[in-house]
């Protein structure tokens, strides 16, 4: 956890292939802009980007085009944040994303670069193999079943140990999805969105995985770790909701995080729903499908609301 200070609210997207627009929320007389391939000590050890005057944004040609850079923005007035994208550009994952950055209860920050979530693995090009190298990464934990695994293996990456922690292992077997495709009815699932409200409650109980997870994530010697399922949504969503709530970010801030997973995934959500819609025979199937594809408030609450009976 970052230390407490008069922090600087700022963000960083990147709007084209190769530009990133740094934006901060204050009106602040001089903001000097640091960077680094490392989240600590930028101010000591990165190198001063550019010293803007009265403005609430740069944009720039990334820095460092092979490896994640970081920036650190400090503000005549004291005030200081530690910022860098929150979806890593990857091209072979989509919805792998930098859980740091959010304020906690307690007015402390979570670190950039220590604890990320991600969908599949599998899809990782080279060029992402490399970058997530560069970023020290140590730890894998794989959230996915044992069918899962061995249909889409993650690639090697080295430095970073694989650790299988399967959620939903039995109902995996009882249950295949695949079957309601086959006569092209999925209402046996029950309502749209019904279905991943109970799985979400189920999350709570009779999971060892996250508790594995948790205890993982507790050692520094595991971090940078990311912990991924397969589309990054439901187990990944609860296992980082989890840790997040633990460390102190407010439930509101848990929940926007939970969310973001639909606008990354928005594309390939559309493909998969033309796709997959296809094989349906009615709208009800269809918007049951739907709703699976969707991160939706209503299931992590489920979930929340089961941890708090």
């Amino acid at each position: 956890m970052e230390q407490q200070r008069n922090w600087l609210q700022a963000t960083v997207e990147r709007i084209e292939d190769n530009t990133l627009q740094i934006k901060w929320e204050n009106n602040i007389e001089e903001v000097r802009i640091y960077w680094s391939t490392s989240p600590d000590h930028i101010e000591e050890n990165g190198e001063l980007l550019a010293t803007v005057n009265g403005g609430l944004s740069y944009t720039i040609e990334n820095p460092s085009e092979n490896e994640r850079p970081y920036f650190r923005l400090v503000g005549s007035n004291g005030q200081a944040v530690t910022v860098a994208e929150r979806r890593l550009p990857l091209q072979g994952a989509f919805n792998f994303r930098d859980m740091g950055g959010y304020e906690t209860t307690d007015g402390r920050k979570v670190k950039w670069g220590k604890l990320y979530r991600s969908e599949e693995l599998a899809g990782l090009t080279e060029w992402d193999i490399d970058y997530l190298q560069k970023s020290g990464l140590k730890l894998i934990c794989d959230y996915r079943t044992d069918f899962e695994v061995k249909h889409k293996p993650n690639p090697e990456i080295t430095g970073a140990r694989q650790v299988c922690l399967p959620v939903m292992q039995d109902l995996a077997k009882d249950l295949n999805i695949n079957e309601f495709f086959q006569v092209g009815d999925l209402s046996m699932l029950g309502k749209p969105g019904e279905y991943l409200v109970k799985m979400n409650q189920d999350f709570v109980s009779g999971n060892e995985a996250f508790v594995s997870f948790l205890n993982l994530a507790q050692n520094p010697e595991n971090l940078p770790l990311v912990n991924h399922c397969t589309a990054g949504k439901d187990r990944t969503g609860f296992g980082s909701a989890l840790l997040l709530l633990l460390l102190g970010v407010p439930e509101k801030t848990v929940m926007e995080d939970y969310l973001l997973s639909n606008g990354f995934r928005e594309k390939l959500n559309e493909k998969m729903m033309a796709f997959l819609g296809a094989k349906l025979q009615n709208d009800e199937s269809r918007e049951i499908l739907g709703a699976m594809f969707e991160a939706r408030a209503e299931y992590l609450q489920a979930a929340i609301g089961e941890i708090q009976k």
